[in-house]
C-alpha cells in the first residue's frame, strides 16, 4: 500500500486501511524485537567464548587458539543490503 493511498481512502475502507497499518507496525515492532533477540544472543555467546579463553590462558601460561590472521568476525547480523541502505 502506497502512502498516497491512505490519504485519499474513502470513509468505508478508514477501518480496514488502519487494520492494515496496524498489522504493519506490528510486523515491523516484532522483526526489530527477534533482531534484538539475536544480537543479545550471540554478545552472551561471545562473552562466554571470551570467559574460556581467559581462564584456559590464566591455568596454561598460552592462548586456547592461535592468533587469527584472516577475517575475525565470524557471523554478520546484518545483511551488506541494510549496510548500504544506512549509508554504511
Amino acid at each position: 500500500m502506497d502512502h498516497t493511498e491512505v490519504i485519499r481512502c474513502p470513509r468505508e475502507n478508514a477501518n480496514l486501511v488502519v487494520a492494515e497499518l496496524a498489522l504493519l507496525l506490528a510486523f515491523e515492532a516484532g522483526r526489530l524485537a527477534g533482531q534484538v533477540d539475536l544480537e543479545e544472543s550471540y554478545d552472551l555467546s561471545q562473552m562466554a567464548d571470551c570467559v574460556i579463553e581467559v581462564a584456559y590462558s590464566q591455568k596454561n601460561a598460552m592462548p586456547l587458539k592461535s592468533a587469527s590472521v584472516g577475517r575475525t568476525v565470524t557471523v554478520n547480523l546484518r545483511s551488506d543490503t541494510w549496510r548500504q541502505e544506512q549509508g554504511n
